[in-house]
């Protein structure tokens, strides 16, 4: 018995955390999908807990990060009508601030979350 209420708990908790990912997605406070980030974060080495002021911290730092991410491409590449990977790679290959990225982080996370705001802009219009 004990053990059903607490499935019912942990139940309850999942739906109480997906109505206000979409609530807060619905009001403009953040474009990436939460489950993704939390993912992400949770392939590192490290297992730290995440709280929800943690992943939504996270969150908005990987929007404004791929979002000057993109502009770079974008104005580095003559402002084509379209950014695509090769777009991105070159600008992060020749750019010294972003050196960190050379080898050490899989291009496809950042194209993958960049694809996942393309996707939801293009919902939302």
């Amino acid at each position: 018995m004990e053990r059903d209420d607490d499935e019912s708990v942990h139940q309850q908790k999942i739906e109480q955390t997906v109505d206000s990912e979409m609530t807060a997605q619905s009001h403009g406070l953040y474009e990436l999908p939460l489950t993704r980030v939390k993912t992400i974060m949770l392939s590192s080495s490290e297992q730290v807990p995440i709280s929800n002021e943690g992943l939504f911290a996270m969150t908005k730092a990987a929007e404004l990060f791929i979002g000057q991410l993109a502009k770079g491409a974008y104005e580095k590449n003559n402002k084509p009508s379209c950014i695509e990977y090769s777009h991105l790679a070159e600008y992060v290959q020749e750019n010294d601030e972003l050196e960190f990225l050379h080898g050490n982080i899989r291009y496809f996370y950042i194209i993958n979350l960049f694809d996942s705001m393309r996707a939801m802009r293009a919902v939302q219009q």
